[in-house]
């Protein structure tokens, strides 16, 4: 008998909404999602694609019940909270440690997801806050968004992160506009931002503070 680590994709999401359902959803997840700038990447995308999906379109893509996409996404959310976890173990001491705790949110989304990475005064990661979903702009991202929960975790400091779905990570100008506006704000709150990351496709990853922008 198979260990669950060495069951398919396939196989794994059987044992939580049936086999016909399973293979339903993955292939729906290949047909939308076969060809990403001009590479095959199906496998990833059958997995990735679940990472922020909602009910409504799990419905439509398999003809899941209600009950089979909360234990779906709770599945999918577990997932998420381990690898955060895993990532946050030791404290902030870089750029790239900073993206390993974002990616797990931030990854694989089709629209711009803004967030915080919370720490405490020794830069380890207390938690990790969603602020908006969308492109940015000075009306989506509120500096008053961004400080409550630092203010109410009592956090010493906070790392700025969000997506580029393009996986482009170049900053564009709203990006710097928008970051240059919290760091002052942090500035009168004494709460200061450490860096904001921006995460692109893979492993890739924008610093603004090693590209000189804080």
């Amino acid at each position: 008998m198979k260990v669950l680590r060495d069951l398919s994709n396939e196989e794994l999401l059987a044992k939580l909404i049936t086999k016909k359902k399973a293979k339903t959803l993955l292939n729906a997840a290949d047909n939308e999602f076969s060809y990403i700038n001009g590479q095959n990447v199906v496998k990833e995308a059958n997995i990735s694609y679940l990472n922020n999906v909602d009910k409504e379109t799990l419905h439509e893509m398999a003809n899941l019940t209600e009950i089979q996409c909360d234990i779906l996404m709770a599945a999918v959310e577990l997932g998420r909270r381990l690898e955060f976890q895993r990532a946050n173990k030791e404290f902030i001491s870089e750029p790239c440690s900073a993206a390993a705790v974002a990616r797990p949110y931030l990854a694989n989304n089709d629209i711009e997801v803004f967030g915080i990475i919370l720490l405490n005064v020794k830069n380890s990661v207390i938690g990790f806050r969603e602020i908006s979903r969308g492109s940015l702009s000075a009306s989506i991202v509120h500096p008053r968004e961004v400080f409550k929960p630092a203010i109410l975790n009592s956090a010493a400091a906070i790392i700025l992160v969000h997506n580029h779905p393009s996986g482009i990570c170049d900053p564009s100008r709203e990006d710097l506009t928008i970051t240059e506006r919290i760091v002052k704000c942090g500035k009168y709150f004494d709460i200061p931002i450490l860096d904001h990351i921006i995460i692109g496709h893979g492993s890739s990853f924008y610093s603004f503070k090693e590209h000189g922008h804080m």
